[in-house]
């Protein structure tokens, strides 16, 4: 059993209308077992959330993608390194700890400069569900999933707040 999408969360959206839960018609599923965008405005909770599965029955790994906003780069490493152990390891008398994090360092405005002038970001490779991909060569909606995905301050764990990515209109 594993958890990592590659890019069907993407697909599988397009094909599906919209759901009770608010989602609507054509939108990206979350990737791997992030959490919907938007959903958990904490990456302390997220992180223990998905550190609770039991990794031992997930033998084909589990993506858990997380975006980050460069940011204080002098005290970015500390902070990440604190985030990360925490995640890998139990902490008094839990079994739980994570098996695997992948992390888009790069914020919400230039992952939308990247989408409006590719040439201008030819290397920009991202994390998408199990691997890496570089940013133009993704499809329109796996560009937008990775764009409008919860993006976090190191500094204070706490979501950035920005408006949804819109795609072009077709024609």
């Amino acid at each position: 059993m594993g958890y990592w999408s590659m890019t069907n969360h993407a697909g599988f959206g397009m094909l599906t209308k919209a759901l009770p839960s608010g989602r609507k018609a054509g939108e990206s599923f979350a990737s791997g077992i992030t959490p919907v965008s938007g959903v958990t405005p904490c990456l302390l909770k997220t992180l223990n959330s998905a550190a609770k599965l039991p990794v031992e029955c997930i033998s084909n790994g589990m993506a858990l993608n997380i975006k980050l906003t460069p940011e204080h780069m002098d005290k970015m490493l500390d902070l990440l390194v604190y985030y990360v152990k925490g995640y890998f390891n139990p902490q008094e008398g839990r079994r739980e700890g994570g098996m695997e994090i992948q992390f888009n360092v790069t914020n919400h405005q230039q992952f939308a400069y990247a989408f409006d002038t590719p040439d201008k970001y030819p290397d920009l490779l991202v994390r998408v569900s199990g691997y890496t991909a570089y940013f133009k060569d993704l499809s329109l909606q796996m560009k937008k999933e990775i764009i409008d995905r919860t993006e976090y301050l190191l500094s204070s764990g706490k979501a950035a707040d920005f408006p949804p990515f819109r795609l072009p209109e077709k024609t």
